[in-house]
């Protein structure tokens, strides 16, 4: 019989044990996840901001080129006119 209760009282602190272990896993689970939110809503954010200055220099560098394309062709009129 005390062979018995030694081993309810081990297998009970186990038990124990592996239920703190449990509740820290899932503390541990949740506060990751929810670091990762706020990291993927900053990475969303700088992306934003990083694609809306993309298309401005992408208008910047096509009027440049469109710039240099007339610019290019009143050079070529003035060469070929004398």
């Amino acid at each position: 019989m005390d062979k018995l209760t030694i081993n309810i009282v081990g297998a009970k602190n186990h038990e124990d044990r592996l239920w703190e272990i449990y509740f820290e896993s899932a503390t541990v689970l949740n506060d990751s996840l929810a670091k990762r939110v706020k990291i993927r809503q900053a990475y969303m954010d700088e992306k934003a901001r990083r694609d809306e200055e993309n298309i401005i220099l992408d208008g910047i560098i096509q009027m440049f080129i469109e710039q240099v394309a007339i610019l290019n062709g009143k050079l070529r009129a003035g060469a070929t006119d004398y």
